[in-house]
């Protein structure tokens, strides 16, 4: 029951879902009421809500562990990385960057890169290690930078347990009993 001259407003919360398309959504109002001498007023009105871009890079792994024997080139494990926004991730890279799994062994991805990952969507990566040959048995690590060029990044742990070699050769590779007259 509002007197003349006085104003009634009410405040309402707008929840977007989450994935919501980026883009203009309108939101259509109707307010109705009841005047003094019972006549019916009516007002609407269109609210504009804009949903921005919000892509968002999530990797369902922190670490890749396993063993590979020096000399030898050998699946790791591979990761997943989820497009967990409302938006595309673009120009997704893969870096090994620091750690001895790094600077000394080669690290392979397949696919190498993610051109665009649907908002939604998810693919997995292979990891690939080579080890030199004859390098020296025990556990290294390395760190990769996983990044999308509209969103941030996150780290994977590379956990390599390079084995003892317990393999040997012999030179030269046969023997010949001399003879004698």
């Amino acid at each position: 029951n509002l007197t003349k001259g006085i104003t009634c407003s009410k405040t309402f919360n707008i929840t977007i879902p989450n994935k919501t398309s980026p883009g203009n959504y309108y939101i259509n109002l109707t307010a109705n009421w009841t005047n003094p001498d019972n006549s019916k007023g009516t007002n609407e009105t269109s609210i504009n809500v804009t949903v921005a871009s919000n892509p968002l890079i999530n990797v369902s792994e922190t670490n890749l562990t396993g063993s590979v024997p020096d000399g030898t080139e050998k699946t790791l494990g591979n990761f997943t990385v989820f497009s967990a926004g409302n938006d595309a991730l673009q120009n997704v890279n893969f870096n090994c960057y620091s750690g001895t799994v790094c600077q000394n062994f080669t690290v392979e991805f397949i696919p190498t890169s993610i051109l665009s990952l649907a908002a939604g969507s998810n693919q997995s990566v292979i990891v690939n290690i080579t080890v030199p040959l004859s390098y020296p048995a025990g556990d290294y690590n390395g760190t990769v930078n996983i990044s999308a060029a509209n969103d941030n990044y996150k780290n994977l742990t590379l956990e390599v347990n390079v084995p003892v070699n317990r393999t040997w050769g012999m030179q030269p590779e046969y023997c010949e009993k001399p003879q004698t007259p």
